[in-house]
């Protein structure tokens, strides 16, 4: 009885790690990286063009900087950072990633 009661707990823990890393994914996607691409993109477009921005180009260039490798990486690292923090401390951690995030981006063309 106790192997079958640690077996169905151990599925269970499995089961929330599991649905917990796809949701810092989620979570990282929406306030770091889509914020970060979004804002950096158009950052770069009003720099070059402060009369005309082109927003279906940036829709683009969003686009393809999310498929990039470098991508799967920062939401790697972002989600052994955030692992096992709370709401607020996760938010906050975004925060800074988005930031920084940003300022790396920008400075390219600066």
């Amino acid at each position: 009885m106790i192997p079958r009661t640690l077996a169905c707990v151990a599925l269970l823990i499995a089961g929330t790690a599991g649905a917990s890393a796809q949701d810092y994914r989620a979570e990282i996607m929406e306030h770091v990286v889509d914020r970060c691409y979004r804002a950096t993109v158009h950052f770069h477009a009003m720099i070059r063009a402060p009369d005309s921005p082109n927003l279906a180009g940036e829709d683009e260039l969003v686009r393809m900087l999310k498929a990039a490798p470098h991508t799967e990486r920062l939401v790697a690292a972002l989600t052994e950072t955030v692992r096992g923090k709370d709401h607020e401390q996760r938010t906050n951690l975004y925060d800074i990633a988005f930031v920084n995030c940003f300022v790396s981006g920008s400075e390219d063309i600066l």
